[in-house]
């Protein structure tokens, strides 16, 4: 009887393995054939692991929006933004004298909002007017004055407060009737 294979034995070097060729074939024969199902799913599922973790099936393109298209970026896709970042590292490189991307941030017209449609104009100009009344500077008659704050006034806020007296609650007895208790059971036992 041939002695047992080691599962785990690495293969030999060149002059050593031809000769135990024929005896590691056999050994893998049998292992294959004793080896179950399951052993054969982590097997194949430890190679797939590794195969994915792998950086070669990145997906290329930048970042995708709701509609799967690529997100818009100022460097990369205003054209005068895309020169800007050239001229720091090469400062011969020509800046164009047109305006921003109209997705650009630094585009004055539309802020970054994209092509201004009739909705985008009516939301701006509302803003706008709301900003109005946050920015202006305070009348005075809205200033707070000291008029109001006398020694008198501070004196009868910061007095301590007496403590009312809870008044008596009044309420009424009233008689009431009790019936019969009325056993459920009892139905029950009669039958």
């Amino acid at each position: 009887m041939a002695p047992p294979a080691n599962p785990h034995a690495k293969p030999r070097k060149a002059a050593a393995a031809a000769a135990a060729v024929s005896v590691v074939d056999i050994s893998r024969e049998r292992q294959d054939s004793a080896m179950g199902r399951q052993s054969q799913q982590r097997v194949n599922n430890t190679e797939k692991a590794f195969r994915l973790a792998s950086a070669t099936k990145k997906r290329k393109g930048g970042q995708l929006t709701l509609t799967g298209e690529n997100a818009f970026e100022a460097e990369k896709d205003c054209p005068v933004c895309h020169a800007r970042s050239i001229q720091i590292f090469m400062p011969t490189h020509r800046v164009p004298k047109r305006g921003h991307h109209t997705l650009c941030a630094k585009n004055k017209t539309t802020q970054g909002n994209g092509v201004m449609t009739q909705q985008n104009v009516a939301t701006s100009v509302e803003e706008k007017r709301l900003k109005v009344p946050h920015t202006a500077p305070l009348v005075d008659a809205e200033k707070c004055s000291g008029r109001f704050s006398t020694a008198m006034a501070a004196g009868t806020f910061f007095q301590p407060k007496m403590a009312a007296k809870p008044k008596p609650i009044m309420t009424t007895m009233e008689e009431t009737t009790t019936a019969e208790p009325i056993d459920l059971v009892k139905p029950l036992r009669n039958s």
